[in-house]
């Protein structure tokens, strides 16, 4: 998934252009205070490089392409286009990277050694105390190497994510009051880089703020159990779910299981179609908080919440029908058939189904949908001829 993991970050200051801002003035005394709270020094020296407007975007979008492809993006959009969890109209390559330009203060360009900062503005102090720690993880712990293998697959990127965020909004929450004091939050300019024309995408929204909504309760709560080394046993057998990170009493137990879809339900729903075959592009592991967000609307949080905490592991497919037309097969496993049961009843619920059966199928215009409840796993087709990938 395409997640921007803001690193924002520390130590010599190299101007990029001559202005009265000086985003980088208290760099020094951010990484400072970030190693001390973190009890780590840094290994080598981290600049602050100062970049104007086309140069940030242009950086940052390296960044965010470095392990992903604008065909992965494509095939994101249409998987997300067809759970429902971008609209149908929505532009998602150009409105992601929008958004990652109107909402990034400043980044940690892993690998390089340098803290990426906008030259026009001010960078917050806590902004660049964040940025320090992720300097730290990737110093001691190689960013590159932890996030590029999990790149790919929705829910280990997420959950990567929450670990690295979850530690950095930890350690920033950690500075001392008299500090935040002595630099209050600046009050320059907020003007935005990229156009703000997209609609909210409420759903994809909570999906890429899950690692700064759960990343620091999960790192908490690490430290709670196994005290001052939890971090670095945490970075040894890395979060790949984000059930590991909403279920983290059961940490470092790893439920990601890879389950097999059946293919006579897919034969069956290709007859409905109409259609002879279709060409697998993409496969993906989605998560269990995706799950949720799938059977949110409807039904109230906490059923929402009950229906996704036995998730076991899924897949999901992609499928071509034709050049604008494609249709997801996703299979979810639980730990019972209780928990896929209240899966079931609360997915129903959520699309507004009245049925008592195990098998659905759903019809309307260009829209098919079917889904079958079976032991403890669920499966669900769905093709939409106007989804199309951007």
């Amino acid at each position: 998934m395409a997640l921007i993991l803001s690193f924002f970050a520390l130590s010599n200051c190299l101007k990029a252009e001559d202005n009265n801002v000086n985003p980088c003035a208290e760099f020094a005394l951010a990484t400072e205070v970030a190693t001390k709270i973190r009890g780590l020094d840094l290994i080598h020296k981290i600049d602050c490089l100062e970049l104007n407007k086309a140069e940030f975007a242009k950086s940052q979008q390296e960044e965010i392409f470095k392990h992903i492809t604008p065909k992965t993006m494509q095939h994101e959009e249409a998987i997300f286009k067809l759970l429902g969890i971008l609209d149908s109209d929505y532009d998602y390559k150009s409105c992601y990277l929008n958004e990652a330009l109107n909402q990034t203060a400043a980044f940690y360009k892993v690998g390089s050694g340098k803290v990426i900062v906008p030259s026009w503005k001010p960078t917050s102090f806590v902004v660049l105390v964040h940025e320090v720690i992720h300097a730290i993880q990737d110093q001691y712990f190689n960013l590159d190497k932890i996030t590029a293998p999990r790149a790919n697959k929705t829910d280990s990127a997420i959950a990567v994510a929450a670990l690295t965020e979850g530690e950095a909004v930890f350690f920033q929450n950690k500075i001392p009051e008299e500090v935040l004091a002595a630099h209050p939050e600046p009050s320059g300019s907020s003007s935005e880089l990229g156009s703000n024309d997209c609609k909210r995408q409420l759903k994809f929204e909570e999906l890429s703020l899950f690692p700064y909504r759960f990343g620091p309760i999960f790192i908490e709560k690490l430290f709670r159990r196994f005290g001052p080394q939890a971090l670095t046993q945490a970075y040894e057998n890395i979060p790949e779910s984000t059930s590991a990170i909403l279920q983290s009493d059961r940490y470092p137990e790893q439920r990601k299981l890879e389950i097999e879809l059946p293919d006579d339900l897919l034969q069956k729903f290709l007859i409905k179609l109409k259609v002879k075959s279709v060409r697998e592009i993409y496969k993906d592991r989605l998560g269990q908080y995706a799950a949720r967000l799938l059977v949110a609307d409807h039904n109230s949080r906490s059923d929402a919440i009950l229906a996704g905490k036995g998730w076991l592991g899924d897949l999901v497919k992609l499928y071509q029908l034709s050049d604008n037309s494609f249709m997801i097969y996703w299979g979810l496993a639980f730990e019972t058939e209780k928990d896929a049961k209240e899966f079931w009843i609360a997915f129903l619920k959520a699309n507004e189904i009245e049925s008592n059966d195990d098998l659905m199928e759903f019809s309307k215009s260009n829209l098919h949908l079917a889904a079958k409840l079976k032991a403890n796993r669920v499966f669900l087709l769905k093709a939409q001829g106007l989804v199309e990938a951007r």
